[in-house]
């Protein structure tokens, strides 16, 4: 595989992903800022543009630390724990800290907290299709597709 190719398809794989990630965590915070409103209706969690760029660099730290995983000479346990930890260390810096949401270290906690869930939850989603897509492959049998007509044409 040329060097171009390679860097297409990483490039590819990191825009893919940035973007999934950018697409999923605007559609769980708009959702989770329509469970807090208040009966007023003003909110007591403002989301504003300033968020979209915090999520816009959390995306795209996900999309490039999404690269250990198509590594081959890694063991998957191990690229999915540095996975894991820089995923947690990107929420916490960007997430939390930088946009200023969480400001006591309980808070931070909580949020680590659900974002391991939420991370739990996406990579035994992603396992357990990635088991069964294999399974599946491993199981299918081989069958001759002329062993009817050979055995037509010597009668």
């Amino acid at each position: 595989m040329s060097k171009l190719k390679l860097t297409l398809d990483y490039t590819r794989t990191v825009i893919y992903r940035a973007a999934c990630v950018f697409t999923f965590t605007c559609l769980f915070l708009y959702l989770f800022v329509n469970m807090f409103k208040t009966t007023d209706g003003s909110e007591k969690f403002m989301f504003n543009n300033t968020y979209f760029t915090f999520i816009l660099v959390f995306s795209l730290v996900i999309g490039i630390d999404s690269l250990i995983l198509k590594i081959k000479a890694i063991p998957k346990a191990l690229a999915v724990a540095i996975n894991y930890v820089v995923a947690v260390a990107d929420f916490i810096l960007v997430m939390e800290v930088w946009t200023g949401i969480s400001t006591t270290p309980k808070q931070i906690l909580f949020g680590a907290i659900g974002f391991s869930i939420v991370y739990a939850i996406v990579m035994g989603a992603f396992a357990l299709g990635r088991f069964i897509v294999k399974k599946i492959e491993n199981n299918r049998e081989y069958k001759q597709q002329f062993e009817d007509k050979k055995k037509e044409a010597d009668q």
